[in-house]
């Protein structure tokens, strides 16, 4: 993953410009020092390699406890218990910006999933939490100064908006299974 990311290596992920937009709006969250802008690109800098190894050797972490809360987060807010939602988010969020809390706040869905969306960013969960709570995933052409050479909607119209009724969100049967067992040939994914 850090060479995906790492701006002398794949240099394949960066942050879009409305995300980039969204982490913008306070500039005193600890999460805008994990990327950093180079040629009005801003490159994910989050994975770093141990001291004394390759950037080619930095991995995504498999479980963190800040998505822990946030998973705990999700789940109050669903059940409608927002005494602990809060609990929950408030140390995600003080963590982020010792200045801000959400004690006193009615916690919404679209607030812990932007939090969520802030924590765990390049690490490929935004998708999944989008279907999993039936949005619709929609790229935005926005224009910001300081990332202005990304270019993000250079895709098909049908991929820059979409739900879980997209026919690519479930993937289709590899042909190998397929060869292996010809009686699932005709139950081949829709689209495919």
């Amino acid at each position: 993953m850090g060479y995906l990311c790492w701006r002398s290596g794949y240099s394949d992920m960066i942050l879009t410009s409305s995300f980039f937009g969204l982490l913008s709006e306070d500039p005193d969250d600890v999460r805008n020092k994990v990327y950093e802008i180079y040629k009005a690109k801003a490159y994910i800098n989050k994975y770093q390699p141990q001291k004394g190894e390759n950037p080619a050797d930095a991995n995504i972490p498999l479980l963190r406890l800040s998505e822990l809360y946030l998973n705990a987060a999700e789940a109050a807010v669903k059940l409608g218990n927002n005494a602990k939602a809060v609990e929950y988010l408030d140390p995600i969020v003080r963590r982020a910006n010792p200045e801000k809390t959400v004690k006193d706040e009615n916690i919404t869905l679209e607030r812990v999933l932007n939090e969520r969306r802030k924590e765990l960013f390049g690490e490929g969960h935004r998708l999944y939490d989008a279907l999993r709570n039936n949005q619709t995933i929609e790229r935005k052409d926005v224009k910001i100064d300081a990332v202005s050479s990304t270019k993000h909607l250079s895709m098909p119209d049908e991929a820059k908006k979409f739900d879980w009724n997209y026919y690519k969100v479930v993937l289709p049967i590899p042909k190998f299974e397929i060869d292996t067992n010809p009686n699932i040939a005709a139950q081949q994914n829709p689209g495919y």
